[in-house]
């Protein structure tokens, strides 16, 4: 295995596996990659250099098909192809992201498992495969859920809304009308059906908008989205002479979406529709893509082996590459702390902000943020306390749109407090981050407690 900065592309990282590549992510800090392939290892690459990190995961007598790796980044769990198999051997495995000690073999699948996503709050996932079948697993006792959910047609895709609250899968067969499907994914009710047409051999072809209104699905040579809740269709994207478009991804910042396409890598606004940056061109058809939390690196993985990293700031202007933040004066000091992950350093600078004097809605800026750096700490209690200091009126001409939705669907006696770190938490740099300050506020809310702005 080879891996180099390619010349004259600074920001491009290749590395040669010799091996088939069915599936790559990003570690949740973006400082990682995982892989996933034929060979039957879950390998982590450095972003920087695309040097190996420690030792691989390995599976005998499996091609691992499907890795996820939870949010709390507590758990990795992997879809098989197992290699000269027969009904009732493991085709789903749990393993402790940390220790790469197994914790669970799921049973189930009597075939090859071609998709796995994990639940935002990390309790719970789901798995899709060749035998036509739908489950959802506790992730903690493996559990079995709901399922098994019947399709007509092989489960290329398992994706849970960004609240966890629904579940969408695909199907890779023509003859499947109804090939995309979404469940409830307490109980297993279908919810609504939508006609689509995915190839077989696709990854990751779903993915749903930051509000759980749209779901995006990569199909044959375009990319289609519809309204989650009525099924319509509300616009499709071309990718020009491509026939297949296997995956897709939705920036964390809601402003473009990438899909690949045979061997092609694509770009679109999402609000817009058009086409935007450069169109990539690889030598093999690309198998996966994901992109980082900060929306800084996208990664691809190849039928040839080859996985590249590229920096999205040589493919992309600079505008799709800003966070919508709900919160406009802030010193370029704090933020460039704040990109760099120096929390520590963050937290005294604003401290240092806090005591200056300043206007009422310069100061709501300066607690709010000292309030999310506290919950990227995981020092969740001060967070809270930090968050009741925020005067909410003086930020709230401020929100992006995208909260003003989310929020709409909330009424609570404590409804301020949940709009207060809801706001917070849409300057999260990973949708773990939302979905934690989402479940953080909400319990808050459910205990009834009463707060002030």
């Amino acid at each position: 295995m080879t891996s180099c900065r390619l010349p004259g592309e600074s920001g491009t990282v290749e590395i040669n596996t010799q091996h088939k590549i069915f599936a790559v992510l990003f570690a949740q800090d973006g400082n990682q990659v995982l892989s996933g392939g034929k060979e039957g290892m879950l390998r982590r690459w450095r972003v920087e250099d695309g040097q190996e990190v420690g030792e691989p995961i390995r599976m005998e007598g499996a091609e691992i098909c499907a890795p996820a790796l939870s949010p709390d980044c507590k758990w990795l769990v992997c879809g098989l192809r197992r290699l000269g198999s027969s009904d009732g051997r493991t085709r789903v495995r749990v393993w402790d992201a940390q220790t790469h000690e197994k914790v669970l073999d799921i049973h189930g699948h009597t075939n090859t498992v071609f998709s796995v996503d994990i639940s935002p709050d990390s309790t719970k996932f789901a798995t899709g495969g060749l035998d036509k079948q739908a489950f959802i697993h506790c992730i903690t006792t493996g559990e079995n859920l709901v399922g098994p959910l019947k399709h007509g047609g092989t489960v290329v895709a398992v994706r849970f809304s960004p609240d966890g609250d629904r579940l969408a899968t695909a199907t890779g067969d023509k003859t499947d009308t109804t090939s995309v499907r979404i469940y409830d994914s307490d109980d297993g009710q279908q919810l609504l059906n939508i006609p689509c047409w995915f190839w077989t051999c696709v990854s990751s072809p779903l993915a749903w908008s930051a509000d759980g209104h749209q779901l995006f699905a990569a199909t044959s040579g375009e990319v289609k989205c519809f309204d989650t809740s009525s099924g319509t269709l509300l616009n499709k994207w071309a990718a020009p002479g491509a026939r297949w478009a296997t995956s897709i991804i939705i920036a964390h910042n809601q402003k473009f979406a990438a899909a690949a396409a045979s061997t092609s890598l694509f770009f679109w606004d999402t609000f817009t529709g058009q086409q935007v940056g450069s169109v990539i061109e690889v030598a093999s058809n690309i198998r996966s893509i994901s992109h980082s939390p900060n929306d800084d690196h996208i990664v691809t993985g190849e039928e040839n082996g080859k996985i590249t990293i590229r920096s999205l700031r040589d493919i992309l202007p600079s505008s799709y590459l800003t966070m919508n933040l709900p919160f406009l004066h802030i010193s370029e000091a704090v933020f460039k702390s704040w990109r760099q992950g120096d929390l520590t350093r963050v937290e005294e600078l604003l401290i240092a902000d806090t005591t200056r004097p300043s206007s009422p809605l310069h100061r709501a800026h300066t607690l709010a943020y000292h309030a999310l750096v506290r919950s990227r700490s995981n020092h969740w209690d001060a967070a809270i306390d930090g968050a009741k200091k925020v005067d909410f009126a003086h930020l709230s001409s401020h929100v992006v749109p995208t909260v003003h939705t989310s929020l709409s669907r909330f009424n609570h006696p404590s409804l301020v407090m949940l709009q207060t770190l809801s706001l917070i938490s849409a300057m999260a740099s990973t949708r773990r981050q939302y979905v934690y300050l989402i479940s953080c506020s909400l319990m808050v809310s459910r205990a009834r407690i009463n707060f002030s702005c």
